[in-house]
């Protein structure tokens, strides 16, 4: 069996499980309740995350490390993904760009990334999933954002729309769209099957958020102890993919270019967009403002499923529900 159909069937068995959940949980809520059936789906998204982005992601780490000291090494490795950079002699920059690269994907330093993989541990090593459900928000954010941004190949260099793309993305953005649609359905399930939201809640995801702002500091000078050079050059840390706290987030064509398309380009950084949106500021004002934003805009995900709850009853025909019967067709 093929990477692409082992891809495609983990992820398939997956969403439709999630389907089912969601559908016809009223039904199904004696199964749909239990630990074992969140274990069985964060058991198979982790595995399919370690098997198809993070091994080959650690891999990639491992290869542009050990040609330590050796610049025509590195050339060759850097090349591919970084062609304008080279071309215009900036290999210094391009070789540092990529390790960062590489850095934040072994340490997840990444917003959506870091929710998925945290969720699914949340969900293995707690039975309440009381975690879980304080990680869904943001996790449900971030994922609902990127896929809208997904839809467009284009925008991001790839060819085009294929099953490649949708299950396994491409090198080296692995995962991106069946990644973000499995962390979407999974943060959707979770919210809906977490009975008795309340207010703190909110606040619970807020410092989820905020813990989460620090990790990637922490991180980001922690991977600086990681290191390539030699007499010539020394490169070191991430310096990209960081959830905007560095200011390579915020630029435009930094990120490596898609291999596989016939004419690569470098892509734009996570952030420049938005940075164009919020106009000439320091970049550090920026990432502010998006930490603000996203804390804010995560834990008002929970706070509307809180606020649901305290809507009055109303009657359905043939249906008995103390509490309005969108919750109680999921939490009763």
């Amino acid at each position: 069996m093929t990477p692409l159909a082992v891809g495609v069937l983990l992820v398939s068995i997956t969403l439709i499980v999630m389907f089912f959940q969601i559908a016809l949980h009223p039904f199904i809520k004696k199964l749909t309740n239990s630990y074992l059936f969140w274990l069985f789906i964060a058991i198979i998204c982790l595995v399919y995350f370690i098997i198809f982005r993070y091994a080959p992601d650690l891999k990639a780490l491992i290869t542009v490390v050990s040609a330590q000291g050796d610049s025509e090494k590195i050339i060759e490795i850097v090349t591919p993904y970084y062609p304008q950079m080279i071309a215009s002699g900036e290999f210094m920059r391009a070789g540092s760009i990529y390790l960062g690269f590489c850095l934040s994907k072994i340490f997840i330093t990444d917003f959506c990334p870091f929710f998925f993989v945290a969720s699914l541990l949340a969900l293995i090593l707690q039975p309440s999933r009381k975690v879980a459900s304080y990680l869904a928000g943001p996790q449900l954010l971030g994922a609902l954002l990127t896929l809208f941004v997904s839809i467009f190949p284009g925008d991001d260099g790839n060819a085009q729309l294929n099953f490649q793309y949708i299950f396994m993305g491409n090198d080296p953005y692995r995962l991106k769209y069946a990644m973000h649609a499995l962390s979407a359905c999974i943060a959707l399930g979770v919210l809906l099957n977490t009975p008795n939201v309340k207010m703190k809640n909110w606040f619970y995801t807020g410092v989820v958020c905020i813990v989460f702002f620090l990790y990637i500091t922490v991180m980001k000078y922690a991977s600086s102890l990681i290191k390539i050079e030699n007499e010539s050059f020394a490169i070191s840390g991430i310096v990209v993919e960081c959830t905007g706290i560095v200011e390579n987030d915020w630029l435009k064509e930094i990120l490596p270019a898609i291999q596989g398309v016939a004419d690569p380009k470098q892509i734009n950084g996570v952030f420049s967009g938005f940075g164009a949106v919020l106009g000439d500021i320091p970049w550090y004002f920026k990432e502010v403002i998006t930490i603000l934003l996203l804390t804010l805009i995560a834990s008002g995900i929970v706070w509307l499923n809180w606020a649901v709850q305290l809507l009055r009853p109303y009657k359905i025909p043939n249906v008995k529900a103390k509490r309005p019967f969108w919750v109680g067709y999921y939490k009763v």
